[in-house]
């Protein structure tokens, strides 16, 4: 049987609900590029609660070089106007990421879970 390798975390954000339209473009034009950039991006998934005030963002990738490769994308391509429209508050990550990505991780002080069961298709 092979190791898994994925890695994953869901962001929780806080946001101002009148920012909520130009979060939506910033979304768009994310979503647009890491689908057409990132093939071992498996899952970029934006979430919002009903008054618009928080924002929770779903991502999964094949491997930990791949997350890393995206964190720099989001880095270089989009990290200053993320910042400047969202605050995250917290992040809990999941599968089997690297010591590298864990590391990489820290400055958002996420909550590592342990995978012990359970499939994915």
């Amino acid at each position: 049987m092979t190791a898994s390798t994925w890695a994953s975390w869901m962001i929780i954000c806080e946001c101002q609900p009148s920012d909520f339209e130009q979060i939506g473009q910033l979304a768009a034009e994310m979503t647009d590029f890491f689908l057409a950039n990132e093939p071992l991006t498996t899952h970029f998934e934006w979430s919002a609660s009903a008054d618009r005030s928080k924002i929770h963002i779903h991502e999964r990738y094949a491997d930990s070089t791949q997350a890393m490769s995206h964190m720099a994308a989001f880095g270089d391509q989009f990290g200053a106007r993320f910042m400047a429209l969202l605050k995250p508050v917290s992040v809990v990550a999941y599968g089997y990421p690297s010591s590298e990505l864990r590391t990489a991780l820290e400055g958002l002080s996420p909550v590592f879970m342990e995978n012990f069961s359970g499939f994915h298709r």
